[in-house]
């Protein structure tokens, strides 16, 4: 049947990936029949297995499994080392260096994905279990680690914004926010810059997300009185001239929101309940904003 053509199940895994986390499982399952069978017609993408193994971390955060989380994981480094392997095909051998530099792409794909299962035992460590904060640190520094080899140099034309703010993110959840402010900076004049070609809603996002993680890792976010108040909306304030300049649809502003819920969770986490209080708060309003815009 024409349904069972790989290229089919690919279209359809597609389709139930984009309706959101319900379908989830029913979109693994038919991005694994893509995978899976044979494809004569050459017509599933390699990045199939890149949305398979997005999607398994999601169930995997979703469902509270983190060896979910890592089979996901594992998908991509394999894939990651298939793909990046050089071969010198006069001898059969590897050729000098046995791989060429990290696909930025599938290293912040894996640095997400560690992200969601830092999420598993945050979660854990929100609920009690206080057995949970080792698996939660290695996690979080694991993402760290994928996100920096996605992130380029900084110097570099090939700098990517996003990578670099969920790199220093995460840092500073982790306390670790010593010089990190003038990289946020050179984020937002990069994907400034940037914005100003692609006119892209992630392009313009990241210029209010690098302010935010500025207010973070300068401290004054963590203020726990008038001036981390204030400070917030400042931060506001600049998410709203952003996304004034932009046509925003709801599946994006859910993006944005579920990660600063995500990040609000990490602080919660390491007991800093008043900057996860106002993440949370920024989170509220960013959607309420949209609500009213559509």
């Amino acid at each position: 049947y024409w349904t069972d053509k790989p290229f089919v199940s690919f279209a359809l895994a597609t389709a139930f990936a984009d309706l959101g986390s319900d379908y989830f499982d029913t979109a693994c399952r038919l991005y694994s029949a893509a995978i899976a069978e044979e494809d004569k017609a050459g017509r599933v993408p390699i990045t199939a297995i890149e949305q398979l193994a997005n999607l398994e971390s999601r169930l995997g955060e979703q469902q509270g499994y983190p060896n979910l989380v890592d089979r996901a994981i594992e998908r991509m480094r394999q894939l990651d080392e298939l793909a990046a392997s050089k071969i010198d095909y006069q001898t059969g051998g590897p050729q000098g260096a046995v791989r060429t530099g990290a696909n930025a792409e599938r290293q912040s794909l894996i640095g997400a994905a560690y992200k969601r299962k830092a999420a598993i035992y945050a979660g854990r460590i929100v609920k009690g279990d206080a057995s949970a904060a080792s698996d939660f640190d290695a996690a979080i520094r694991a993402s760290i680690a994928s996100y920096q080899q996605s992130a380029k140099p900084v110097s570099s034309d090939e700098l990517h914004p996003y990578a670099l703010l969920n790199q220093i993110a995460l840092q500073a959840v982790l306390g670790q926010t010593e010089g990190v402010i003038e990289l946020c900076r050179r984020c937002s004049a990069k994907a400034n810059a940037n914005f100003m070609e692609s006119a892209s809603f992630w392009d313009a996002i990241m210029v209010p997300e690098a302010f935010l993680i500025e207010a973070l890792c300068s401290g004054i976010l963590s203020d726990p009185g008038e001036s981390g108040d204030q400070a917030l909306e400042k931060v506001i304030e600049h998410y709203e001239a952003s996304l004034r300049s932009i046509q925003v649809l709801p599946k994006e502003m859910d993006s944005v929101t579920q990660q600063l819920n995500l990040l609000a969770l990490f602080f919660e986490a390491r007991k800093q309940a008043h900057i996860a209080r106002r993440l949370r708060r920024l989170a509220e309003r960013l959607n309420s904003q949209t609500s009213t815009a559509q």
